[in-house]
C-alpha cells in the first residue's frame, strides 16, 4: 500500500498527441548499463502501430549505446503497452551527457472502408508521429555522494502549517529523477515528495509541505529514492 501512495506521490511527466500519451519523457541513465521502460497510451478509437528507434542529437551519435523493445509497438484502442530501453554501450564514454532522440515513425494499418455492392474501398489513418529528445550520462556516478539536501530551514507557515526550504544538489555529470522521503525515528510517519529532474552539477531550490510532522525535531531521516523506488541515500538528522 506504501508503495502505492509513493508512485501517486511521484511526478507523473508525459507527452501527449492527439491519440498518443507517452508517461515519462527523460531517460537520464548510465549509457553502458542503464534501464527505463515508458508506458505507451493510444486513448484514440482506432488501433495505431509505430516503429520505434532512436537517432542522433548534436555531434556525437551515441544510437549504438542504446536499445528499444520491442522495436515494433502495436497498441489497441483505450490501451498501452510497455516500451523498454537499454544502456548497452560497449565503447567508453566521457563523464558527460549525451542527447538523444526517440522517434516513433507510425505505420499505417489498412482498414477496410464500405462497400458500395461491388467494390471495397481501403482507408487508413495518420495521427502525429512524436520525436522525443533525451539523454543518457557516460561514466559511472554514485549518486549516494553525488546528492544533498543543503541549506534547510524549517518553519510555519502563516496557517501554523510546518514547512521546509532547501536546495536539492547534484554534484555529478549526469541529470536524475527523484523523490524524498521524511520519516520519525520508528519510521511510522512519512512525508513523500517526489522533486522531478535535479540537472547535472546544480542547485535545485524547493519548498516542501512536512506538516504531518508538528516539529523539525520528529524528522530523523531523509531519504533520497530514485524513479523506480530504488533507496539512493539516507539523511540522519
Amino acid at each position: 500500500m506504501k508503495k502505492i501512495k509513493l508512485m501517486l506521490i511521484f511526478l507523473l511527466v508525459s507527452y501527449s498527441a492527439l491519440a498518443f500519451k507517452m508517461e515519462g519523457i527523460t531517460f537520464n541513465k548510465s549509457l553502458k548499463d542503464g534501464y527505463k521502460e515508458f508506458i505507451i497510451h493510444n486513448e484514440g478509437t482506432k488501433k495505431i502501430r509505430y516503429r520505434v528507434f532512436v537517432r542522433p542529437s548534436g555531434k556525437e551519435d551515441i544510437t549504438d549505446c542504446i536499445e528499444v523493445f520491442p522495436k515494433i509497438i502495436t497498441i489497441e484502442p483505450k490501451s498501452s503497452q510497455v516500451l523498454k530501453m537499454f544502456g548497452k554501450a560497449k565503447r567508453e564514454l566521457e563523464n558527460k551527457e549525451y542527447p538523444f532522440y526517440l522517434d516513433f515513425q507510425q505505420i499505417v494499418i489498412p482498414t477496410l472502408g464500405k462497400s458500395d455492392g461491388k467494390t471495397i474501398s481501403g482507408s487508413s489513418t495518420m495521427s502525429l508521429a512524436p520525436s522525443v529528445e533525451m539523454k543518457g550520462h557516460g561514466g559511472v556516478i554514485d549518486y549516494s555522494q553525488a546528492l544533498n539536501l543543503e541549506n534547510m530551514k524549517f518553519y510555519k507557515d502563516e496557517k501554523g502549517n510546518l514547512m521546509l526550504d532547501a536546495e536539492v544538489v547534484n554534484n555529478s555529470h549526469g541529470a536524475i529523477e527523484i523523490g524524498l522521503n521524511f520519516y520519525n525515528r520508528d519510521r511510522s510517519i512519512l512525508v513523500s515528495k517526489g522533486m522531478g529532474v535535479v540537472p547535472a552539477n546544480s542547485n535545485k531550490k524547493v519548498t516542501i509541505d512536512v506538516s504531518t510532522f508538528t516539529s523539525e525535531s520528529d524528522i530523523k531521516y531523509v531519504i533520497f529514492y530514485d524513479d523506480s523506488f530504488a533507496e539512493i541515500k539516507v539523511i540522519e538528522r
